[in-house]
Formats: structure tokens, sequence, C-alpha cells
């Protein structure tokens, strides 16, 4: 197994965690009650708990704590992705090393999209920077396939 494919089990592990917290928030509360209240029923106002910064329920968003995860994507980043041998073939090579400068660029944001959703005051915030990682991780997920599929080729 490749630096890559166990980075990329680190990614799906993650994921599935986010996916898992979001599942259990979702048995919080209906759908219907997920989205904009307003919009699925314009005569319905949405909670005043919901719009208020200062009564956000923190201690939901708390049990998700990604930064032990996050640390250790970033660790297996740094000790593997980072010094992982390039191909010989020129063209090989070009793609790799772009494929790789696009995880390095994923990997400062996802550290940043952290550093956000710690501090996310708004529950609307705190879904939109869940939203980003988990975009910042399929994005992660698709290229160290096609590192893993450009070393299968070789």
């Amino acid at each position: 197994m490749t630096a890559h494919q166990d980075f990329q089990i680190l990614i799906h592990q993650l994921r599935s965690q986010l996916q898992d917290w979001d599942d259990l928030q979702g048995a919080d509360c209906p759908e219907s009650d997920r989205s904009n209240p307003a919009q699925s029923n314009p005569d319905r106002l949405p909670a005043p708990i919901a719009s208020s910064p200062s009564n956000f329920d923190r201690s939901n968003s708390d049990r998700l704590n990604l930064a032990p995860a996050l640390a250790q994507l970033q660790a297996h980043y740094q000790t593997q992705l980072l010094s992982a041998p390039s191909p010989s073939d020129s063209s090989q090579a070009a793609r790799f090393q772009s494929l790789q400068t696009e995880i390095a660029k994923q990997m400062r944001l996802l550290g940043l999209d952290g550093l956000f959703l710690k501090t996310a005051r708004h529950p609307e915030k705190f879904r939109d920077r869940l939203q980003h990682i988990s975009q910042r991780l399929e994005l992660l997920d698709k290229y160290c396939a096609a590192i893993v599929a450009l070393a299968e080729n070789r």
C-alpha cells in the first residue's frame, strides 16, 4: 500500500466522522427544520434561539472534535506524502508534481477551515465550515486517487 493510499484511508475516516456527526444532527431535528424554515413554510418564522448568536449551543458542535483527526492527516501528509518519490517519466513527473501542489494547497486550506470551524459562533457558519471541510476532503481523495492511478500506469 502506498503513502497516498494510506492518506486516502485517513481521509475516508475523517469524512465518515463528519457524516456520522451530520446524521446525529439530522436525528435531533427533522429535515425540514435543518433547512431555512422560512423557505419551507413562509408563514413560519425561524425560532429565536436559532437566530440568536449568543444562544448557539456549542455543546453539540464541541462533540465534533476534528482537531486530532486533522492533526493526524497533516502529520501523515508531512511525513509520508511530501517525501513520496516522483515518477521517472517526465510527463508523469509533471502530472505528479501538479497533483502534489494541489494537495499541499488543499491541506493548507483544510487547516484554516479547521480553525474557522473552531471559532464559528453561528450555526449557519458552523455548517458552512463543515461543508467546506467535506469538500476539501473530497478533493484530496480525488487527487490521491489520481496519483495512485498514475503510479499504477508506470
